[in-house]
């Protein structure tokens, strides 16, 4: 999760207060579109085009609470309702549990530090009538991993191929720091079949509850009638707000705000676990985003377990079917300060 003690108050409450006045004089306030207002599709249009080279209409954006509501919608919108989805094999506990939900038997494909292991997922397609397959292709969870470009290009291929959606969660793109940002799969070739879903909370704090959805416009007329059986639209004020800050500029400014401070602290979760385990622990330095994946020598002890806990990291998550190995943890670090950091570790 991003720190919340960053956000600039100052700047949001301005944004607010252009909003109310402008929703008042409008008279915004009755039933709106449930893909959300036109004045946000529209800068998030702007920003997808600009920094992520996806060419998309106002059409096909939809706005959602948040990129865990995207997932559950994007599998309630996928055609072939009898068929399974894939996850890779180490994967994002509550987007299984949405699947699961909805009727969906769950398949995992291997992983590698690559990517997906595309041999094994022609393995599946050749044994499965697939619906789509889930992936987090920007930084893996919980792995952290980048999946290349040419295992991308493979994917894409075979959903052109297979007929198969792909639902891309990218729920942290703006933080990479040791290079551009790989382009996500919307904007590659054979892209059709790519189910494209984003956050702005991560930017800010969780408790904005903004995400979209980007997808073809029947795709996204199907997670329209959905929203209107559970939701009916997002929050008019919030969107008018974050339009508002997106149009002027405030948010990139406020991201490579954050991606300095995200870098330093990443920096220091690495030289302070070097320093205080030395070869006992295994880190692959990530790219980009808010966590790293920590692999220890040894599985831990009961007692170390109950420590851990009394720590609120949560031993009993579990990021694999079946058993899983219990000498892993996912350490988000973007939340904390150098000192906080130094101190958990």
């Amino acid at each position: 999760v991003p720190d919340p003690r960053l956000i600039p108050y100052e700047l949001f409450s301005r944004a607010y207060r252009h909003a109310l006045i402008k929703i008042t004089q409008n008279q915004y306030m009755g039933y709106g579109d449930p893909r959300g207002m036109i004045e946000l599709r529209q800068a998030l249009q702007q920003m997808l085009s600009m920094e992520r080279f996806m060419n998309v209409a106002e059409d096909e954006i939809c706005i959602v609470r948040g990129s865990q509501m995207g997932i559950f919608l994007a599998s309630r919108a996928l055609p072939n309702r009898q068929g399974v989805i894939i996850v890779e094999e180490l994967y994002y506990p509550s987007a299984f549990k949405a699947f699961q939900s909805n009727g969906f038997q769950v398949v995992s494909v291997k992983l590698d530090g690559q990517g997906i292991v595309i041999e094994d997922l022609e393995r599946i397609l050749q044994e499965h009538s697939v619906a789509a397959i889930y992936t987090t292709p920007h930084h893996q969870y919980p792995t952290t991993v980048t999946m290349t470009m040419n295992r991308r290009l493979q994917l894409l291929e075979l959903s052109k191929k297979w007929g198969f959606y792909i639902i891309e969660d990218d729920y942290d793109h703006e933080f990479h720091y040791d290079s551009r940002p790989m382009p996500p799969l919307a904007s590659l070739p054979h892209s059709e079949l790519v189910i494209h879903v984003g956050s702005l909370s991560k930017v800010f704090a969780p408790g904005i509850r903004l995400g979209y959805m980007v997808a073809s416009p029947t795709i996204i007329q199907s997670i329209t009638e959905d929203i209107l059986l559970i939701d009916r639209q997002g929050n008019n004020i919030t969107e008018l707000a974050l339009a508002d800050l997106m149009q002027r500029g405030e948010i990139k400014r406020h991201i490579r705000k954050m991606k300095k401070i995200y870098q330093l602290r990443r920096d220091h979760v690495l030289a302070e676990f070097k320093r205080i385990f030395a070869e006992r622990v295994h880190i692959q330095p990530p790219a980009g985003g808010m966590a790293v994946w920590v692999k220890f020598q040894k599985p831990f002890t009961q007692d170390q377990l109950i420590k851990l806990k009394e720590l609120n990291i949560d031993t009993e998550q579990k990021f694999k079917q079946g058993e899983s190995s219990s000498h892993c943890i996912r350490l988000g670090f973007a939340a904390l300060s150098e000192k906080e950091i130094t101190a958990l570790i």
